[in-house]
């Protein structure tokens, strides 16, 4: 229990003496705690409890999961994506206008082409996907 005790934010030290620039804002700067505290860390442990805990891992959980889930739809090839929308059109798919934007709409037809051609649901473009939708589309 030695180490547990407070350790201040530089953002509060700023905060008196700056207008803008803080770890967190408009004009951030910081990327890890070290930026915050020279121990790594920031806060009073001495303040936390269970509940508190149960909380936070649930909260960023939850964000972390939605982090998740928007890297594996975050569209690095819109060319691919524009031309998996028009096979999905060219099947009898309903993903949207082939604007290379993974949509939902999108995302909702590649699962039910996955779904219907015995892949792995993702809802996202992989390999194994675009390769059966060009199969599929070309006969």
């Amino acid at each position: 229990t030695e180490h547990v005790g407070a350790f201040p934010s530089f953002g509060t030290e700023l905060a008196r003496d700056l207008e803008v620039v803080r770890p967190e804002g408009a004009a951030a700067f910081a990327w890890m705690a070290h930026d915050l505290n020279r121990h790594g860390v920031v806060g009073d442990a001495r303040l936390a409890t269970t509940e508190m805990g149960r909380m936070l891992v649930e909260g960023y959980g939850a964000v972390l999961a939605a982090i998740v889930r928007d890297a594996r739809a975050f569209p690095l090839d819109r060319a691919a994506t524009a031309e998996a929308q028009v096979r999905l059109l060219r099947l009898g798919y309903a993903p949207g206008a082939p604007t290379g934007r993974l949509s939902v709409r999108t995302r909702q037809a590649i699962a039910l082409f996955q779904k219907n051609a015995g892949l792995d649901v993702t809802g996202a473009i992989d390999t194994s996907t675009i390769e059966l939708l060009r199969r599929a589309s070309a006969s």
